[in-house]
């Protein structure tokens, strides 16, 4: 009985860890800051421990998506991503009026997902 409640708590510290990604913020359209006025999204990591996003997705109502190289992002930390294409984890798919934006860990599950 032990060594179950052993192994639970073993995948329940592990698959947290991979929920602890979400999806801050989505700006359509961009504004005059972030990413040269494109559209952006903002990842943030909400757990107690750094996660590697990397074989991560994250894609659009159409399904257009970027698969994410190594990238770690900090407990507490925020990821930007653009759809200028500057920086590895930018992606190349425009956020629509009715779009709405997916985040799946590297197993294909869906970790959040925000619009209509």
């Amino acid at each position: 009985m032990r060594t179950l409640a052993i192994l639970a708590g073993a995948l329940l510290a592990s698959s947290s860890a991979h929920a602890a990604i979400v999806i801050n913020e989505v700006a359509r359209d961009g504004d005059n800051v972030a990413c040269a006025k494109e559209d952006w999204v903002e990842l943030y990591n909400n757990g107690a421990s750094a996660v590697d996003i990397q074989n991560y997705k994250m894609s659009d109502k159409e399904l257009n998506a970027i698969t994410f190289p190594s990238i770690t992002i900090a407990a507490g930390d925020f990821l930007l991503c653009c759809k200028d294409g500057s920086n590895p984890q930018d992606f190349d798919f425009g956020i629509g009026k009715l779009d709405k934006v997916t985040l799946e860990d590297a197993s294909g599950n869906i970790l959040d997902t925000t619009g209509v």
